[in-house]
């Protein structure tokens, strides 16, 4: 069941657009993919460029997702800020499938630039490259297609708890095509996030792509563990998140994660967990992501 599925994915992708949005980092997942208008550490780079723009830390993410046996995903990014000039950022996302083998990689630099204090304005260029060889399922087609794309975004701090986002991405839907039309399809996504509490932050989020439209909502709180602090670990906090989604094509899922966050030395590592479990999805094909994230030091609870 599980290789039909993997085969139905790849000749459909063949057929209906390349690059399917499958989200990325486990904190962000975990928090349905509302994270447009958070967008505050490097998965921004897959979600909102603009938002790179409010880190004042260079910071690294790493993710691995596993949807389920021979489907898996690879996703990461750096940002470095540039002195009162906003921030440059690059990622890379590669979706791989086995038995039959594809693999599609996306390479994306970023730049996001503060307009004012409260408006932050950004701008990136995707290279898609995606490879077949479907030997093994008798097509004959190509072996390997690359298209370039344009993404522009903003982010605005309306106040210190609201914030609004949003994010048009592959604006000139370049055609990856190998026999037919593959367009990669431009995906627009609009969001607010807002901190409820000081550690108490929701989110809500709409992305459209294709005719395809997917609303999420999710939301983290964030504990300070003091009672650490008796094995020498100091200044660490756990968070705990959860999010819904709902969308055409009888998309709908709900997520659920936590993250732990560790100073050591002159970095900060952080470590999140997520699981996807689609609803009236058989299959047991749950999505799990793991993330490590390290950056330079920053203020507790300013994530």
């Amino acid at each position: 069941m599980k290789k039909t599925l993997i085969a139905l994915f790849v000749l459909t992708s063949c057929s209906f657009g390349a690059y399917y949005d499958m989200g990325a980092g486990a904190r962000s997942l975990g928090l349905g993919g509302s994270f447009t208008a958070i967008a505050d550490d490097a998965n921004a780079m897959y979600y909102n460029i603009a938002g790179i723009g409010q880190m004042k830390e260079m910071s690294f993410t790493g993710t691995y997702s596993s949807y389920f046996t021979g489907f898996y995903e690879g996703y990461a990014a750096f940002v470095l800020p540039v002195y009162k000039a906003g921030a440059l950022g690059i990622s890379w996302t590669d979706t791989v499938l086995l038995n039959p083998s594809y693999n599609e990689n996306i390479i994306t630099l970023g730049y996001s630039y503060p307009l004012a204090k409260i408006f932050y304005v950004g701008a990136g260029v995707r290279l898609f490259m995606k490879n077949y060889d479907l030997t093994a399922l008798n097509v004959n087609i190509g072996s390997s297609a690359t298209g370039v794309a344009v993404c522009l975004s903003g982010l605005a701090k309306l106040t210190q708890d609201l914030t609004l986002g949003a994010s048009l991405e592959n604006l000139n839907q370049p055609d990856v095509s190998l026999q037919t039309a593959d367009p990669v399809f431009s995906v627009y996504r609009v969001g607010a996030s807002y901190k409820i509490i000081k550690e108490l932050t929701a989110a809500v989020q709409g992305d459209f792509r294709n005719g395809e439209v997917k609303a999420s909502i999710g939301s983290e709180y964030w504990i300070n563990t003091r009672f650490l602090e008796s094995l020498g670990i100091r200044d660490s906090s756990i968070a705990v998140r959860a999010g819904y989604v709902q969308g055409t094509s009888n998309l709908s899922n709900i997520s659920v994660g936590f993250s732990f966050l560790l100073p050591v030395n002159i970095l900060d590592l952080r470590l999140d967990y997520s699981m996807t479990i689609p609803l009236g999805y058989v299959d047991n094909a749950n999505a799990h992501r793991i993330t490590i994230n390290i950056s330079e030091p920053k203020p507790l609870h300013s994530i």
